[in-house]
């Protein structure tokens, strides 16, 4: 199988990563037709686009990168299938053409809903603004005009189908995972008399900032608990605020981090942290740090909600405990800390879990299998393209970058 993976998409973003690899394990040539227009994984692209000069800016970008594109893929051999990477709702609108001139598919790789992100989750525009509409109508359009659509987690595919009035036969549920050559078990440090929870994040509103500070505020009696705060993003400075009116001082913030820092941060971690949020969107959703959690064997408390009951069991992968919940976080930290063999227990579970359920290796297979049903829907055949073992030879082509298993 020959897939084209195309667009602006981040190269560096996790869900790109973990496709990417994963692909190229499934046996499947990948060809990069790839031109980036942000910045870094770090970029907010929210607030890269605040006002009037970022839209320009970024409108800008995608003028120049879109041709170069499209030439790039009509110089390409003819795939069997076209990919469209994370964040690439846009690209939807322009791939969608060149696919139909090639008669090839198109399989999107949705993630999340611009609507659901910039209107309901972040509350920046209202829905009945002009851009609360538009990113409303290109969630619409672009799942529209793809064949098949991959979305993380089964409340955020029902979510999709309910909202654009979208069949679910056509979504493929795939978990994010993690990127495998960062993310690894790794020893944890000789105990040093202290307690270390670990957050890491763009401080956006699922997350819910606010809930963890006011968890540290409850524990700030036992001095040897120290919550290390990583990342910036949207609610940074209202996060800072907050601790500074709470006097907290079991609490410390950490710049931006890169991901091999990060690594070295969650290794030292006695438990981590996910989302507690009170937004829609925190209930439907399993954000990248329980992932990078699970794959590193570290101990993980995150929100009770039907996304997270779609990979996690209460006790055994994870501590649930409700959302919004200060009390209820507090309570479960201190679990952790009390029970040693609870956290050795629940690390090596969710490393299990993770092994078996969100490897790249795993997930490259069900991706295959999407691409798959896309071929053979759009072709007439009724069968899987070759064995997803068997691998193929390297091919350079003139998109970019082919990835192939070896």
């Amino acid at each position: 199988m020959k897939v084209c993976y195309w667009g602006t998409y981040q190269r560096g973003y996790i869900r790109n990563q973990v496709i990417l690899s994963g692909l190229t394990k499934a046996g499947v040539e990948v060809w990069e037709c790839h031109v980036p227009v942000w910045q870094d994984e770090a970029e907010d692209k929210v607030a890269a686009m605040a006002g009037l000069a970022g839209r320009l800016r970024f409108l800008f970008r995608l003028l120049n990168a879109y041709p170069r594109l499209a030439w790039r893929f009509l110089r390409c051999p003819s795939p069997d299938a076209m990919f469209i990477g994370h964040l690439g709702h846009l690209d939807m609108l322009v791939a969608w053409p060149l696919a139909r001139w090639r008669g090839i598919p198109i399989v999107f790789d949705a993630h999340l809903s611009l609507f659901d992100m910039v209107v309901q989750d972040r509350g920046l525009h209202s829905p009945r603004s002009w851009i609360g509409r538009i990113c409303r109508t290109i969630d619409w359009l672009s799942c529209r005009l793809a064949d098949r659509i991959l979305l993380a987690e089964q409340a955020t595919i029902e979510f999709f189908c309910r909202e654009y009035g979208l069949s679910c036969e056509r979504f493929t549920r795939v978990f994010v995972g993690a990127n495998t050559d960062v993310f690894a078990p790794g020893d944890h440090p000789t105990p040093d008399g202290t307690f270390t929870v670990v957050h890491f994040g763009k401080y956006i509103p699922l997350h819910g900032m606010d809930v963890i500070l006011h968890a540290a505020k409850r524990l700030e009696a036992m001095p040897d608990i120290r919550f290390r705060l990583i990342g910036q993003g949207q609610l940074y400075a209202d996060a800072k605020r907050l601790a500074a009116e709470l006097d907290l001082r079991n609490v410390e913030f950490v710049p931006w981090v890169t991901p091999r820092e990060l690594r070295e941060h969650i290794r030292l971690a006695d438990v981590c942290l996910g989302i507690f949020g009170r937004t829609q969107k925190a209930g439907r959703v399993i954000p990248n740090k329980v992932y990078e959690s699970l794959a590193m064997a570290r101990p993980l408390i995150t929100g009770d909600t039907e996304a997270a009951r779609e990979l996690l069991e209460h006790g055994r992968t994870a501590l649930l405990c409700p959302m919004a919940n200060p009390e209820a976080l507090a309570q479960a930290i201190l679990v952790m800390k009390q029970d040693a063999t609870l956290r050795m227990r629940i690390g090596a579970a969710g490393y299990e879990l993770f092994q078996r359920r969100c490897a790249p290796e795993v997930l490259g297979l069900e991706v295959r299998r999407c691409l798959e049903l896309a071929i053979a829907a759009r072709d007439g055949r009724g069968g899987a393209l070759g064995d997803p073992g068997s691998g193929v030879d390297r091919a350079e082509s003139p998109c970019g970058r082919s990835r192939v298993s070896g």
